[in-house]
């Protein structure tokens, strides 16, 4: 059996935190999260954010 992790955040809609946006998963492998899939899921984030503010 394989074991995955999922990495999303929260986003808003209409003041409430409604909307889940998952960035990207990976294969688990041992049980810390390496470090570079952690800096690329909040870089997704960061241009997300920057693209909705960006496009209101």
């Amino acid at each position: 059996s394989k074991a995955y992790r999922l990495f999303s955040f929260w986003d808003k809609v209409d003041g409430k935190e409604k909307l889940v946006v998952a960035t990207h998963g990976i294969l688990k492998k041992t049980q810390k999260t390496p470090t570079k899939e952690i800096k690329k899921a909040e870089e997704i984030r960061k241009q997300y954010l920057n693209y909705k503010t960006k496009n209101k």
